[in-house]
Formats: C-alpha cells, structure tokens, sequence
C-alpha cells in the first residue's frame, strides 16, 4: 500500500505494485462508510511519460465521487487540480519507499465538479507541468447524463 486516508466517501486506499519491465500498477480503492467496497481506478505504465512530469488517472464508478490521481517525480512539491468556476484545489502527495522514483497523489471529489487541469510545481512555487482535464471531462459528464 502506498497511501490511505478516510475522506467522506469513505476508507480510501493506493495500491502500487512494480509489473515486469519496472513499470508500476496502481489502483485506487474505496470503502464506503456503510462497508461496500468500490475500485474507482487504475492503471500501469511506466512511473511517468518520457517527456512528462504529470501522470494523470482520472475517472469513477457509476455512483461513487470523482477521483484524480498523479504520479509526479520527488522534485514535485505540490499539485493542483483547477475547476471550471477557478477554485483551486491542493492534492495531498505521498511518498512510498517501494517507489522511490515518483510521489504519488489522489483527490476524491464531487462527480458533478468540473475540472479545467492539473498543475505541478516544485518548492520554489515554479510551474513545472499542467495536464489539461477538459477532454476527460467532457468524456465522463457526457456518459454520467
């Protein structure tokens, strides 16, 4: 286990395991407050993109919140994620010794939120990627309607 933590949809949990090839899997896992078990998420590939400093997941069951979750490497000091109505919202990061390459980070939130992007940036406050969440966006509304 990676991370875990209680938000008010419940126990959540990151799950990393290392594939063959150095490539790590990760899942997100919910416990609702009333014990029901959801995996919201995961996903594998490589610790980050070449060329990257954001790997994005993002997505949801059919009745469960939203999440977004990243992987960014150990010089990321914070990440953001920034709604449609401009509120920005700070992803709480993690670091694993298993995975010493990348922090990882997970948001639960309102599936009915609109999100713009995410945004990482190291200690000094510099900006050092943003990963655009609008196609996703209007990918997962467009099936919840």
């Amino acid at each position: 286990m990676v991370a875990a933590g209680t938000s008010g949809y419940g126990l959540w949990q990151v799950i990393g395991r290392r594939q063959p090839g150095g490539d790590i899997a990760t899942a997100i896992r919910l416990v609702e407050p009333g014990g029901r078990i959801l995996w919201l998420g995961g996903g594998g590939g490589p610790p980050l993109w070449p060329g990257r400093i954001l790997n994005v997941g993002s997505g949801g069951d059919s009745t469960g919140p939203y999440e977004v979750d990243v992987r960014v490497p150990p010089q990321v000091r914070a990440v953001v994620v920034t709604t449609a109505d401009g509120d920005v919202l700070e992803m709480p990061l993690h670091d694993s010794a298993a995975f010493p390459e990348v922090r990882f980070g997970l948001l639960l939130l309102d599936r009915d939120l609109h999100l713009v992007h995410v945004t990482a940036f190291d200690g000094d406050g510099r900006q050092l990627d943003q990963f655009d969440l609008r196609v996703h966006q209007q990918v997962w509304h467009g099936q919840q309607s």
